[in-house]
């Protein structure tokens, strides 16, 4: 599993890179405190905006049975923000990751992308919102 490891902190390194971490002078434009490989709880006050990569399946990809082995199956890229926030606000971040991860966007020798939909998240309590952008990742 050391490659979905590869795959995550890939996708996290490239979206840190180009992401600020803090807005811009005037305040404006689009940042994120912090960019996670990994699922975690976040306290929503403290440490957003700020994004999720993660797995949540596999599936072994047995097409070539001599091949080596690869899996593939559903990634997720989630935003989130605290409840103070709009739908707006976490649209513009979603919209800066759609442009840094492109549908069939490859990480050579790691893993092809491909986004496969989208779904919003709000909090009972309003305490956070979320948008989670699926893709499908296939092993390279």
């Amino acid at each position: 599993m050391k490659k979905n490891t590869a795959i995550r902190h890939a996708i996290a390194d490239h979206l840190r890179a180009n992401i600020p971490d803090q807005p811009a002078p005037d305040g404006s434009g689009v940042w994120v405190k912090s960019v996670f490989p990994t699922f975690l709880v976040l306290d929503a006050e403290q440490e957003t905006p700020a994004i999720l990569v993660y797995f949540d399946d596999g599936t072994r990809d047995d097409r070539y049975s001599d091949m080596p082995e690869r899996y593939e199956g559903n990634l997720f890229v989630s935003v989130y923000l605290d409840g103070t926030a709009s739908d707006d606000d976490i649209d513009d971040i979603g919209e800066a990751i759609k442009d840094l991860l492109p549908i069939g966007v490859r990480f050579p020798d790691v893993v092809t992308l491909s986004r496969s939909g989208f779904t919003y998240e709000r909090s009972p309590d309003n305490s956070y919102r979320a948008l989670h952008i699926n893709h499908q990742y296939y092993w390279e």
